[in-house]
């Protein structure tokens, strides 16, 4: 299956609140696959708690790796946490530093 199809077929599902785990499977997919839309959704859903518990720490990998590979909506997020709008968090100096942001 292709990453898109993987990608589209999840949005659909993550429509129903009684499918977040189906749609969390295949988010996993499409990030295994290495498509950014696809670690960027995944990383939504954690730090949501969406189809999983919530988890920041692995929310903040997803994202970054979607935003080493140029998908903006994942920049947006982490500069949304690292700037306190979502959760507060310093921006530790390396990850600063590899999204052109300042630590505190």
């Amino acid at each position: 299956m292709e990453n898109c199809t993987i990608q589209a077929l999840a949005q659909f599902l993550n429509k129903g609140c009684h499918v977040g785990m189906q749609a969390l499977v295949l988010y996993q997919a499409a990030a295994e696959l290495g498509d950014p839309a696809g670690l960027m959704a995944l990383g939504y859903m954690h730090m949501h708690g969406f189809g999983t518990p919530r988890n920041t720490s692995a929310a903040i990998d997803l994202y970054e790796g979607a935003a080493l590979m140029g998908y903006p909506d994942a920049c947006y997020n982490l500069g949304s946490l690292y700037g306190g709008e979502i959760s507060g968090l310093p921006c530790p100096a390396d990850r600063c530093a590899r999204h052109g942001t300042q630590s505190p």
